[in-house]
């Protein structure tokens, strides 16, 4: 009863070949100037230049979809999807970058460094020109990013004329491991703007899926029109996959057409501003560490169907969801979706524009008890450390999920957002023994309630659930159902369900259980001397 939906076939990467090169050289200059005493000069230069040749076989063998065991007994696929002829995705490009950095000492008690990074990127060659998609949709397949960007930097070293200021590579190496100490009574903080590399698998789909004649095509069967599948022949080789759809009487429910991904012009790398600042005391045999830390980050990669028809068709009756294909586009039986409604133009199944509409903000807070490495022996170690933190994403549904219009931007909690999370570490030794142990607790994972297949037609699986308030469902068969899921769900499933009561579940509005996990390690060491000594672990 909890399945909501079967795939069947071969592995969807089975026919997937990659081959890729990069060169890069790197080199570093230090610099002091007997004149300018105060300063250090660090200059470094990069260059790199990385190509990539990969076959895409994604779903090339073809799946089926079935909603239930019994569908599968009874051979009822309610879905079936093949991409044909899956193209060749190559790219190349080329990254230089250059920095300088002044760490000025600027008195006894403040250092200070001013950097300054400019780094840019270009593609070898621009995807082939589509003239239908320039005629269609105003847009051209060609572009190619290509950049110089300025990434400026910041930072400081304050240490109070009060404070005694300590080595800040105090270090000690054991048979539990290796330790290092952070230099204490010390203020530390910095600002600056990061960027990655030019995404080279983004250049190399866009060069591979322009939609023209031999860049592959995405079959779609629903309904009637999804083929009998075969599995004996299929699996004996008799016969291969389907490559078209079933005769049907309703030609919605079939299609056979490219897919398209193009780098809009407005397209530019990422960038992450990011703060920090930090304070490490030591008390009674202790140090302990307080740093915050934040994120700004913009110009996230987003993406945009451009072939997408925004234009509701109606609204279902209980969660008021809006549904972009008439009413002809649903397989009655099955409640299975033709994405081809959605469709501005049948030539295309999907027109993505890849944009940076996308942004992120992330906050966190870590504290830190360790001992202090001059006040112990080698043979025992201990440290707990807590980090709270929070990120939220902002994008659309075509980047998420979704509960309206998948172009619709929203805010929500990020996936990987874990608000709270415990690292301890123990380490003892004695004298041929050494035992350590790593701990981590994390509070849970957000989640979304989803459905497990498209609803609202725009073509992707990424519909938020409605969850019913407790007694109003429209059927009885519905009530009994819903409660006995209530009734035998974790306190945190129940507590998901009772916060999105009524409404469609918001996206990451649930968290899921506390999770632990442990590392152990027991070292064994030989030998009467240091020089001869041998362990094993």
């Amino acid at each position: 009863d909890a399945t909501t939906s079967l795939t069947f076939a071969g592995s969807p990467d089975s026919r997937s070949l990659q081959r890729s090169t990069a060169i890069e050289s790197k080199s570093e200059l230090r610099l002091v100037i007997p004149s300018l005493p105060a300063h250090r000069f660090r200059f470094s230069l990069g260059l790199r230049y990385e190509t990539t040749d990969r076959i895409s076989g994604l779903n090339g063998d073809g799946e089926f979809l079935f909603r239930s065991i019994d569908d599968v007994a009874a051979s009822r696929p309610v879905m079936y999807l093949r991409t044909l002829n899956p193209p060749t995705l190559s790219g190349a490009v080329s990254h230089g970058a250059v920095s300088l950095a002044d760490y000025y000492h600027a008195g006894q008690t403040v250092e200070l460094m001013f950097g300054l990074r400019i780094d840019g990127s270009a593609s070898a060659s621009s995807p082939a020109r589509n003239p239908l998609t320039e005629s269609l949709f105003g847009v051209s397949t060609t572009h190619a990013p290509s950049d110089v960007l300025f990434s400026p930097r910041i930072s400081f070293t304050w240490t109070p004329r009060t404070a005694r200021r300590q080595d800040p590579s105090i270090a000690t190496a054991s048979s539990l491991g290796q330790f290092a100490m952070p230099a204490l009574n010390v203020f530390r903080g910095g600002f600056g703007a990061f960027r990655p590399l030019q995404s080279l698998s983004l250049i190399a789909t866009a060069h591979g899926s322009t939609g023209l004649s031999g860049a592959g095509s995405t079959l779609t069967c629903v309904g009637s029109a999804v083929p009998s599948p075969d599995w004996r022949d299929y699996y004996t080789g008799a016969v291969s996959a389907p490559s078209a759809c079933a005769p049907s009487s309703n030609p919605i429910f079939s299609a056979a057409a490219p897919s398209v991904l193009l780098i809009d012009p407005s397209y530019s790398r990422p960038m992450s501003w990011r703060g920090n600042l930090a304070w490490s005391t030591s008390r009674a045999g202790f140090v302990f560490s307080v740093e915050a830390l934040a994120t700004w980050n913009e110009r996230q990669t987003s993406t945009r169907d451009l072939n997408f028809n925004d234009s509701i068709r109606f609204y279902l009756g209980d969660d008021h969801r809006s549904i972009y294909v008439p009413m002809s586009a649903i397989v009655p039986v099955s409640g299975a979706v033709s994405p081809i409604a959605s469709r501005a133009v049948s030539s295309f199944i999907n027109v993505n524009a890849m944009g940076s509409q996308q942004r992120s903000f992330g906050r966190e807070l870590l504290l830190t008890l360790a001992p202090d490495l001059r006040a112990i022996s080698n043979a025992t170690y201990a440290s707990i450390s807590y980090a709270l933190s929070r990120t939220d994403v902002f994008r659309n549904g075509f980047d998420g999920t979704t509960a309206a219009s998948p172009n619709t931007f929203e805010w929500g909690r990020s996936a990987y957002d874990v608000r709270h999370t415990f690292v301890l570490q123990l380490g003892q030794a004695w004298k041929y023994v050494s035992l350590t142990v790593f701990t981590r607790a994390s509070s849970g994972t957000p989640f979304t309630p989803m459905v497990g297949e498209d609803i609202n037609g725009d073509g992707l699986a990424n519909d938020r659930a409605f969850v019913p308030s407790r007694g109003s469902t429209t059927s009885t068969v519905d009530a009994q159902t819903f409660n006995a899921l209530y009734a035998t769900s974790q306190s945190y499933v129940r507590k998901c369900l009772d916060e999105n009561a009524g409404r469609i579940a918001g996206s990451n509005s649930c968290e899921g259980p506390w999770t632990a996990s442990m590392n152990a390690r027991v070292g064994f060491t030989f030998g009467r001397s240091s020089e001869f000594a041998r362990r094993v672990t």
